[in-house]
Parts: C-alpha cells; sequence; structure tokens
C-alpha cells in the first residue's frame, strides 16, 4: 500500500500515486480548487519530465538513424 509521508511517497510508484490521487479529487468533485490544480500540474511536469528524458536517450543513441538499424515492422513484432 502507497504511503504520502509529507514530502515522500513509498511503496508504490509516484506517478500511480499522483494519478489516483487526482482521479480521486475529480470524483470528489474537488477538480476546480487550488491543491487539485497544483496536483494536475505536478502531473504535466512528472509526464513531460518522462517525455524529455526519452527524447534525449533517442537523440543519444542515434536519434532517427536508429530506424535505419531497428525498426521493424509492427507486423514483424509478435
Amino acid at each position: 500500500m502507497a504511503v504520502i509521508d509529507g514530502k515522500a511517497v513509498q511503496g508504490k510508484h509516484i506517478g500511480e500515486v499522483l494519478g489516483d490521487k487526482y482521479v480521486q479529487n475529480v470524483e470528489a468533485g474537488i477538480g476546480h480548487t487550488s491543491v487539485h490544480r497544483e496536483l494536475t500540474q505536478l502531473l504535466e511536469d512528472y509526464c513531460s519530465s518522462d517525455v524529455t528524458d526519452l527524447i534525449n536517450l533517442c537523440t543519444a543513441l542515434g536519434g532517427l538513424r536508429l530506424d535505419d538499424t531497428y525498426r521493424r515492422p509492427a507486423t514483424d513484432i509478435v
């Protein structure tokens, strides 16, 4: 079970904890509050940083040149 303890989340992936809390807030009808807006910003920042890291990794490994070596059609991936 995940526990939010001060500034830390223990026992679960941070993205899951933030996502679960986001859904709980929407279901509780408090999506208009400043707390929910802050949570929304945290989720957006969290997601954006993951995507940025993946794009940077792809670029560092060769970017579009990777397609020439490693790309396979979806039908070949089973």
